[in-house]
């Protein structure tokens, strides 16, 4: 409360002070939102067709590839490409077992945990602080929840092993370099939350979005739209309160066209999914290994989509 001993002048000059200060705020604010909501969505791409990698709308070029000494030199090309070009780089790192581990993920495991692939993450890691220029992000040990039907070797109903292997990786890995981001990347799938490393061995989630018609009339009698599968993965992922990117994002058949509708409009995803960073294209055909359906997927997308952007 004001003294009774101030003037009209100085109360006068009192609140006119603390209004412009409001309104100062207020303007400040408003900035911040506006530019937030401007910022929208960015894209980013893996394809196989290396043109789409020009593209300037696709923000982040990612690419897959193993630790194993037999694709060294094609991971060291990889990782040269994309420092060259420019853009925020995505390297999925596949840890494929080399000691004959192929009969027991769980044997595999515990070989990382108990330092077998130790030269491998270093040699990697080192290979990236000596000729990377910039921030990269690694994606290790991808869709580990998807115990019933993956074929990766890393993946194991023994949660507990895995968070230690994942562990492994990142400490190792920052023993070398200090130029990578670390994505935890489930598939978004219920029981993700049982492979959570911990939020110090996590920079950003990452998940893998597919829309398959005829797998979803197959498991579901019915196409699930755009927003009923990034409800689905998006809410069990932001728990974790990290930056969140879609580091595959399939579609396939006739839905394509709903999907990239929804696509155009980036601020409403934005204001919906306010985590979800950006959305990575997977623009390739795959073999038919997904359970009860036939035919191979496309997810290839055309170029004129990707530029429309």
């Amino acid at each position: 409360m004001l003294s009774q001993t101030h003037t009209l002048p100085t109360i006068m000059k009192y609140f006119t002070t603390t209004i412009t200060m409001l309104i100062a705020i207020t303007l400040l604010m408003t900035t911040l939102t506006t530019k937030a909501q401007q910022q929208g969505i960015e894209f980013g791409i893996f394809s196989t067709n290396p043109n789409d990698y020009q593209i300037d709308k696709m923000k982040i070029q990612h690419y897959f590839t193993t630790w194993n000494d037999k694709e060294l030199d094609q991971t060291r090309n990889q990782i040269n490409m994309l420092n060259l070009s420019g853009k925020q780089a995505l390297l999925t790192v596949e840890p494929w077992p080399e000691y004959g581990e192929w009969n027991s993920r769980e044997l595999f495991l515990t070989n990382i945990v108990e330092g077998r692939y130790t030269n491998h993450i270093a040699r990697l890691c080192t290979y990236i602080q000596s000729n990377f220029n910039r921030n990269i992000i690694l994606r290790w040990g991808h869709e580990m929840e998807l115990t019933d039907v993956s074929i990766y070797p890393w993946v194991s109903k023994d949660n507990n092993l895995f968070i230690q292997a994942y562990k492994k990786w990142v400490d190792t890995c920052k023993q070398y370099t200090n130029k990578v981001s670390f994505m935890w990347s489930p598939s978004g799938n219920n029981g993700n939350e049982k492979y959570y490393p911990g939020d110090n061995y996590v920079d950003i989630i990452g998940f893998s979005w597919y829309s398959y018609p005829a797998y979803e009339w197959y498991s579901y009698n019915t196409i699930l739209d755009f927003g009923t599968i990034m409800d689905w993965k998006y809410n069990k992922l932001k728990q974790y309160n990290r930056p969140i990117i879609a580091a595959e994002f399939g579609m396939a058949e006739q839905n394509k066209t709903n999907i990239k509708n929804e696509l155009y409009n980036q601020q409403n995803i934005k204001n919906k999914y306010p985590l979800l960073q950006s959305i990575v294209f997977f623009s390739d055909r795959t073999q038919s290994w997904i359970p009860n359906v036939i035919s191979a997927p496309d997810w290839t997308i055309d170029s004129q989509f990707l530029r429309g952007l």
